[in-house]
């Protein structure tokens, strides 16, 4: 009924003896297979990494799972009923996906669409272990390039899944049965999902007292939940470029029987798509206004709560039931339920094989699905991470470029934890300075340098939202004065551009007890327009 192979691994005569596994969409599957086998020498720690296929056979019908076992547990005690004649392991069964949450990194994008940014991350990753990535086979939608992403110390599958959840953009696994492996598949629709391979008819049917029925593939139980969750969700973001009106979005579902709104309201911290760093790297004529980016996030975020309103639990033995395929269901009492297609959301099944290792055993699974008409969206589970105080970083341009600034004054930041981008005008976004005084044609400014260290907050802690808060001296930027010998002096000091050897403009301020002074200096003219009057006392020689 059940059997396991391992094409690159160790050649030992494995009896699976019972197995345990769990499958839910946007989720790395699990399986526990406890095996047996009489070679007592086996060398089964050889098993670990290797990439295995665990074959279900039951009344006609087979499935193929293929992933890598990452765990081996050597079973010995009074509770297994396992004898001295045989040695027996427990093994853990995971696609490759899931041991990318071992693999670590900070990496910045810019002007990548969701689905690239995966596609760039995960296909050198999973080429690793000889697994592949389908990022357009069942992509339906179109998404809005991201002028900045951030994977902030976190891990390569946490951040894969984080940002897929944000967009709404599901995955699940198919068996590649000519390489023998799993295949990740991104999914955005649930007409992409395909059936159920069952061995008799397209519906499977209910069976709850018939048993001679049992044998075939049937369900023994099912459930169907309806819930209030809520039908209202409101977003609001804002855009610096257009800051009103602001960027606000809705979703409504109408119920017949539900006068009662239930509103979710969120202004979020998902970064605001302002910049167009790879149509206009400069970003001086995207102005943002026409990305409406705030009404399909509502959208998806009601259809999330869509799919908690209505649920099917249900429990059978078709070993083809996976997470991310449908079936229709046979006769029901429920005229709404009867005949009609559902999505496999999440499958939890269990195994064991018959005494003597005979074809006999059994197999049986739980279920939960959704109508096919309600869009999966995945769950935001993934939570993510959280900048804790301030950074610093190094201004960057480019070549050759002293001040490198758009008409906003705003500038690009690399960070001293970014060791892919080059020291370029490439290396981040567009990062806002925060001022003394920010009027309409009025107020302070003062553009921080290439070259010069800055210190970077973040709006909520928002790795996606910098925005520069000063500046700081270090061993390559010195004050302008040698400290402390010179600590009296406090100073507003400039530098020619290009540079220029003692070339500046300068106002200082001495208070050393005794040669008080104010020093003004002006590197080639100084001008003062007074529209009135002017005063100047002397009270000295």
């Amino acid at each position: 009924m059940f059997e396991l192979s391992l094409p690159d691994g160790p050649d030992i005569a494995w009896r699976v003896v019972r197995l345990q596994g769990t499958e839910a969409l946007s989720a790395p599957f699990e399986l526990l297979v406890d095996l047996t086998t009489e070679e007592l020498t086996a060398d089964y720690d050889a098993m670990l990494g290797a990439t295995c296929e665990l074959m279900f056979d039951r009344i006609g019908a087979v499935r193929t799972v293929y992933g890598i076992i990452d765990e081996v547990r050597a079973v010995m005690s009074a509770e297994s009923g396992v004898s001295d004649a045989v040695l027996a392991v427990r093994v853990r069964i995971v696609p490759a996906f899931k041991l990318l949450d071992q693999q670590v990194d900070t990496r910045f994008f810019a002007g990548q669409t969701v689905v690239e940014i995966v596609r760039d991350v995960l296909t050198p990753a999973l080429e690793l272990y000889g697994r592949t990535i389908d990022v357009t086979s069942s992509i339906k939608g179109t998404y809005n390039k991201r002028d900045y992403c951030v994977q902030f110390r976190e891990s390569t599958f946490a951040f894969c899944s984080r940002i897929l959840e944000e967009e709404g953009i599901a995955y699940h696994f198919v068996g590649d049965d000519d390489e023998r492996k799993e295949k990740l598949v991104l999914i955005d629709n649930n007409a992409n999902y395909g059936p159920v391979d069952l061995v008799r008819g397209d519906d499977i049917p209910i069976v709850l007292s018939r048993f001679d029925e049992l044998d075939r593939e049937s369900l023994q139980g099912f459930d169907w939940r309806a819930a209030r969750t809520p039908n209202h969700v409101s977003t609001r973001g804002y855009n610096l470029k257009v800051p009103t009106p602001p960027d606000e979005g809705e979703a409504v579902r109408t119920d017949s029987n539900d006068a009662i709104v239930r509103e979710q309201y969120f202004d979020d911290d998902i970064r605001q798509i302002v910049d167009d760093p790879v149509g206009d790297p400069e970003a001086q004529s995207f102005t943002g206004a026409d990305l409406a980016q705030r009404q399909p996030l509502a959208k998806r975020r009601l259809e999330r709560h869509n799919l908690d309103a209505s649920v099917g639990f249900g429990h059978g033995n078709a070993i083809g039931f996976a997470a991310g395929v449908t079936f229709t269901l046979g006769h029901h009492p429920r005229e709404k339920l009867e005949h009609h297609q559902f999505l496999l959301i999440s499958v939890r099944y269990e195994g064991a094989a018959g005494e003597g290792g005979t074809a006999d055993g059994n197999y049986s699974n739980t279920f939960e699905c959704i109508p096919i008409e309600n869009e999966f969206r995945p769950a935001l589970r993934t939570r993510r991470p959280r900048v804790h105080g301030i950074q610093t970083g190094v201004v960057v341009g480019r070549a050759k470029e002293e001040i490198h600034t758009d008409k906003y004054g705003r500038i690009r930041v690399k960070f001293h934890r970014d060791r892919y981008s080059d020291n370029d005008e490439h290396a981040s976004c567009w990062m806002r300075v925060a001022q003394v005084w920010a009027g309409s044609g009025f107020g302070g400014i003062v553009i921080p340098r290439v070259g010069m260290e800055v210190v970077v907050s973040f709006v909520d802690g928002n790795p996606d939202c910098p925005i520069v808060t000063g500046c700081v001296y270090d061993g390559t930027n010195m004050p302008p004065y040698p400290l402390p010998a010179e600590k009296t002096k406090s100073t507003f000091k400039t530098s020619t551009s290009p540079i220029k050897k003692d070339g500046f403009n300068e106002l200082r301020f001495e208070d050393a007890s005794g040669h008080e002074q104010v020093f003004i200096h002006a590197q080639r003219r100084m001008d003062m327009r007074i529209r009135g009057s002017l005063y100047e006392t002397c009270g000295g020689n």
